[in-house]
């Protein structure tokens, strides 16, 4: 009984040596994973930090190539997303705007975007507006609807069209059309309005007393109501200028008392 006693410690032993060793190679295992998954981690984080600073300093510093890629026209489209009931009881559409197309990219040519400033359309879907890129400060381009989806194409062209000749402005910062598809541009550094028709002739200069007399210190901003009154918003005079449009291009436009 004795001998087959120590015979048992003895298997004890063994079996309790061999279980501590795998434990302590289990232990060392561990221990370099946990130190491997640290380390993966910590590298994980920081070329994530570094990803996350390469990504501001690229929105602070885009290169000219990525910067010109977003000097486009875009379509946002307009879909029913939530269904409201007021508390009158009446029920009204909530809308969610969704990119659609890039109607216009970057360019340097007639009816092409770069740094674009304003924009507006007439009645007849076409697009009017004004940049201070190279090399035209105004733009019309009109929609062909002939194939699957609309492309767009210069309205104006340059030596042909007066609105294309950049010598009229000095810094177009707006525009804006009425029924009759007249263009009225606003010049920040002029002060004044440029009028153009529909063909994009010159009609006038706006914005004057008198020859010399400005009635405007710095616009930024014009629109045209459905009766042709035209309003033109000024930041330094902290005013909005009301001009009254006659219905006669041989006729002056004068600032309404």
């Amino acid at each position: 009984i004795l001998k087959d006693y120590q015979l048992f410690l003895n298997i004890l032993k063994l079996k309790l040596n061999e279980l501590m060793k795998n434990s302590s190679k289990n232990n060392f295992s561990s221990k370099n994973s946990k130190q491997n998954k640290r380390n993966s981690n910590s590298d994980f984080h920081s070329k994530n930090k570094n990803s996350s600073k390469i990504n501001k300093d690229f929105w602070k510093n885009p290169s000219k190539e990525s910067n010109n890629n977003q000097y486009r026209i875009v379509q946002i489209d307009f879909l029913r997303s939530l269904l409201l009931e007021l508390s009158g009881g009446d029920l009204i559409w909530a809308y969610t705007g969704r990119f659609g197309s890039t109607v216009k990219g970057y360019g340097t040519g007639a009816g092409t975007v770069n740094k674009p400033l304003s924009i507006d359309v007439d009645y007849q879907g076409n697009l009017y507006y004004t940049q201070e890129g190279d090399y035209f400060p105004v733009h019309m381009i009109s929609p062909n609807l002939s194939g699957d989806f609309a492309v767009y194409t210069s309205g104006f062209q340059p030596d042909m069209d007066d609105i294309m000749n950049p010598a009229w402005f000095l810094k177009a910062v707006d525009i804006a059309v009425d029924n009759n598809r007249n263009s009225y541009i606003v010049d920040q550094q002029n002060s004044d309005i440029t009028v153009f028709n529909f063909n994009g002739s010159f009609f006038k200069k706006a914005g004057y007393i008198n020859e010399t007399t400005k009635v405007m210190s710095h616009p930024v901003a014009v629109t045209v109501d459905n009766k042709g009154v035209v309003y033109i918003c000024d930041s330094e005079d902290g005013a909005i200028y009301r001009f009254k449009l006659s219905n006669s291009l041989d006729e002056d436009l004068n600032p309404e008392e």
